[in-house]
């Protein structure tokens, strides 16, 4: 067969492949079996050992703009471009272990992740997380910072107490420490409680003489705290010394007005130093009696010489 045959041969061979394509559906298997009803191109993968790609799709050339994969979906009531119904996704890796994982380097304005919402309405929804079967208690998160350890990652989110409740509330917390500060659903503020009761509610710590509310001077680092001490009394500090208090009992308000810390002391460690002031008296007293028992045995001395 010379090569003007040969080229007249593939040519209509080619024809008619191309006919047969463009007519029916496509099935590529290894079973032979006839492609899915409504598909027009349907890639079985069955093997069973080593690396397995269903479809293997690259875009290497040179070109101006390269597509390893574009799918698209219009004109149907319902439309979707690409449906994943098994199996996880990645995005700038190979091994994805979430349902959807995105890896990238991430730099000043360029964002791995980039969600651009076109629309203009009283609130353009950009993204939506739920979770129906959420339990009164829990909390649906976003997480975000260097590794998913304890204090490590902290996250915003949102706890559930009851349809429609005043006391679900937009949470803030970190990773092992939970539910930091709190907005519920009236609007109140909690910090270090997930029910706050006024407008701003601050729940210290166990340790009453810290954790209050601190306004600081940004120029000289000077600060002010108020507090609720040991004693129930509300602390006015500075500098975390005592300047006022309010007796919790009588209402009573006491000033220390003195503006050396030297010069003032601190009414929260008065038990503590009274013990310490008694001991040491009780030293020099001892001290005092012996020095007068010798000057009398000398004194007798002197007498008996004299």
């Amino acid at each position: 067969m010379d090569m003007k045959t040969t080229t007249i041969t593939l040519t209509i061979i080619l024809a008619v492949l191309m006919q047969v394509s463009f007519a029916q559906s496509v099935g590529i298997n290894s079973t032979g079996a006839a492609p899915t009803a409504n598909a027009m191109l349907e890639v079985l993968q069955t093997k069973t050992a080593g690396t397995v790609y269903g479809f293997y799709g690259t875009a290497t050339g040179a070109a101006t703009i390269n597509y390893g994969g574009y799918f698209s979906a219009s004109g149907a009531s319902y439309n979707y471009g690409l449906v994943v119904p098994n199996g996880n996704v990645g995005i700038g890796t190979i091994y994805p272990d979430h349902k959807l994982f995105i890896e990238g380097i991430g730099t000043s304005n360029n964002a791995i992740l980039k969600v651009n919402a076109t629309g203009n309405d009283t609130h353009v929804w950009a993204s939506s997380s739920m979770a129906p079967s959420l339990g009164s208690g829990n909390n649906i998160i976003h997480m975000i910072g260097k590794h998913e350890s304890t204090k490590n990652s902290g996250y915003i989110g949102f706890n559930f107490n009851d349809s429609g409740s005043d006391l679900n509330f937009l949470t803030f917390g970190l990773f092992g420490v939970d539910n930091i500060m709190n907005i519920t659903g009236v609007g109140n503020v909690g910090i270090g409680t997930t029910t706050p009761s006024g407008r701003l509610h601050i729940k210290q710590s166990s340790n009453t003489s810290t954790g209050g509310l601190m306004l600081e001077n940004s120029n000289n680092g000077n600060n002010w705290e108020i507090i609720v001490g040991d004693d129930n009394h509300l602390h006015f500090k500075c500098n975390s010394w005592d300047r006022a208090t309010i007796n919790s009992s009588t209402g009573e308000y006491t000033a220390y007005p003195s503006t050396s810390n030297s010069n003032i002391i601190n009414p929260s460690y008065v038990d503590e130093i009274i013990p310490q002031l008694t001991s040491t008296i009780q030293e020099q007293q001892y001290e005092i009696d012996a020095l007068k028992k010798e000057l009398e045995e000398i004194k007798n001395m002197l007498q008996t010489n004299n």
